[in-house]
């Protein structure tokens, strides 16, 4: 198959959405199909010089230039998305003899990319499978940078249905996520989670795990429940059993500045360290020396139906991990005894649990041997790509 891949998030940006998609590009190519990658010039990394990361993959990337706007409010997001949705459309339009694909899989967020799918799939008559990795708008509306409602939330609904009503077939990323849209479309849906690939199962780590250092790696955004990590941290360090403890945070995002202040109001703020936005790489050895891997999040309806990525990657790590997640997500984290898993917005049980964590270490990390044996059993990127081509495969020949 010729497969067209649209995505604005692609390595080497170091977000979740960057590492799903590229890794399943490389193992579509390595299966031997013909790839063509368009995404967006990296803006969730630090790296400026791409030239030589393009040139030096396997599949034909085409970028799209686009502003660093998105922190700058909703309509700074709502510029950038619709700026690499256009553009986008535009590379494709004039590269389309080239590339001449069979099917398209398209990435959303962001939503407004679904309408450069759109008119691919009625002008060239092209199939498309759209990715569905969080709904929107109702992400948007969970986290407050849209306001319920509103004109924009009535828009991006439209759009939503929209985008379902012209996918031959949906991919996404938990069961819970399945349910919720085949409420809404009859088009078939199939779940390709978020998880881990060969070469991050095969990786050797020199580093032992410290009990006292507890970890966070990800966004910090407005859906990262960064204050209650803060908080709880201050609280538990008043346990003589914390006194030697620090918090890792490794990550970068709008809310940074915010939690920073906040460490310093509660006086921990010498016993914190922030990375900032390190590689992939980097940032699962700094998961890997950790003596626990901490996951929180906002609670929310949209949340409650997705599996954040660091699911996978935390697990992938033998380490005891600590979160107030619900839904799939704390059901698959669950499934081994050295994880605990806290009611949301509850601060004082994050921070029991932190302190149980550290007095019963030894004991939680004898038995977090299991969370690697989970992932490696159900959870390998090279598996959920092989669901993903039969995807493919059954659009392309829709049309």
């Amino acid at each position: 198959m010729k497969i067209l891949i649209i995505a604005q998030y692609y390595n080497p940006d170091i977000t979740a959405a960057a590492s799903r998609i590229s890794d399943s590009a490389d193992l579509l190519s390595k299966a031997g199909h013909k790839v063509t990658v368009v995404t967006a010039t990296p803006h969730k990394s630090n790296v400026t010089d791409y030239n030589e990361y393009d040139r030096n993959s396997l599949i034909e990337i085409l970028r799209v230039k686009i502003s660093s706007v998105a922190q700058h409010g909703v309509w700074g997001m709502i510029k950038q998305y619709l700026g690499f949705s256009m553009g986008a459309l535009l590379k494709v339009i004039l590269n389309y003899k080239v590339i001449s694909p069979d099917v398209i899989w398209i990435s959303s967020p962001p939503l407004p990319v679904t309408l450069a799918s759109l008119v691919l799939k009625f002008v060239f008559r092209i199939p498309v499978v759209l990715d569905v990795r969080d709904i929107w708008p109702e992400s948007a509306v969970n986290i407050g940078k849209i306001k319920r409602g509103s004109a924009l939330e009535k828009l991006g609904k439209k759009l939503e249905r929209l985008s379902y009503y012209h996918a031959e077939e949906i991919t996404c990323v938990s069961s819970e996520m399945k349910k919720y849209l085949n409420e809404r479309t009859s088009k078939k849906v199939t779940t390709i989670y978020n998880s881990v690939s060969k070469i991050q199962i095969e990786k050797l780590y020199n580093n032992a795990a410290d009990p006292d250092i507890f970890c966070y790696a990800g966004n910090i955004g407005h859906a990262q429940d960064m204050e209650i990590l803060i908080r709880s941290f201050a609280l538990a360090r008043k346990d003589p059993v914390m006194n030697t403890s620090f918090m890792h945070i490794v990550g970068d995002g709008a809310m940074l500045d915010e939690i920073k202040l906040l460490a310093e109001e509660l006086s921990v703020i010498n016993h914190i360290k922030f990375f900032g936005a390190l590689s992939k790489e980097e940032a699962l050895n700094k998961m890997h020396e950790a003596g626990c891997l901490l996951l929180p999040l906002k609670d929310a309806p949209a949340f409650r139906i997705t599996v954040p990525s660091k699911v996978f990657d935390y697990m992938l790590m033998s380490r005891p991990i600590l979160t107030n997640i619900s839904g799939e997500g704390a059901n698959i984290i669950g499934r081994c005894e050295a994880n605990q898993i806290v009611p949301p917005g509850k601060i004082s049980k994050f921070s029991q649990a932190m302190i149980k964590t550290r007095k019963d270490w030894d004991a939680r990390l004898s038995l977090a041997s299991v969370n690697r044996e989970i992932v490696i059993k159900d959870f390998t990127r090279e598996r959920q790509v092989l669901e993903l081509e039969k995807v493919l495969a059954r659009s392309a020949n829709c049309l």
